[in-house]
């Protein structure tokens, strides 16, 4: 009788557990957690990880909890291998609203964590896993109107004339040409 109980307990049945530190993780499925684990972070941690897929798919996180000391505790996400990635929309999290799933784009993500000298908290529970990467962005459109000022210079080369390009207001020289309108170079 005792055996099948062996055999069972004996059979991994649960993922592993990760507890932030400052060493990289390569992994496709387990458990993160906040540098306090099921404890309540402590005041003044301060720590960077790294989680990889080492696959080409992309590592993937389901937030299940998240509490950090509103405006003072926060977790920034970035979508790469360090910090001088870009951050995932949304990061840094702080307080009781739950990020929710936050995938990256590439191989990995990197999570860095900083509480201050005060009220810590019960931090963070999350799901790993590894998706399918999304697909690149879409090339930029590059169709942009643009405008001049009211007041249209007449035919001929004029300095400090300002064109708009999409959001993006230009000083600069440019010239008024009586088969196309206007045509500008030299801008800034």
């Amino acid at each position: 009788l005792l055996s099948p109980i062996l055999l069972i307990c004996s059979i991994p049945v649960c993922a592993q557990t990760y507890t932030m530190s400052n060493s990289p993780i390569t992994t496709c499925s387990g458990t993160y957690m906040d540098p306090g684990g099921t404890s309540f972070y402590t005041d003044l941690d301060n720590f960077v990880q790294t989680i990889c897929s080492g696959t080409s798919n992309c590592v993937s996180i389901t937030f299940s909890s998240f509490s950090l000391e509103s405006g003072f505790d926060y977790l920034a996400v970035y979508d790469g291998p360090s910090t001088s990635s870009p951050q995932i929309a949304g990061s840094p999290f702080t307080g009781n609203v739950n990020p929710g799933t936050l995938t990256c784009s590439s191989g990995c993500m990197t999570f860095a964590f900083s509480a201050d000298n005060s009220v810590p908290d019960a931090g963070w529970v999350g799901t790993l896993s590894c998706v399918a990467c999304p697909p690149p962005p879409p090339p930029p459109n590059l169709a942009y109107g643009w405008t001049q000022r009211a007041s249209a210079p007449t035919i001929g080369r004029h300095r400090g004339t300002a064109i708009t390009i999409g959001s993006r207001a230009y000083a600069g020289m440019g010239h008024i040409n009586a088969i196309t309108d206007i045509i500008y170079d030299d801008w800034w």
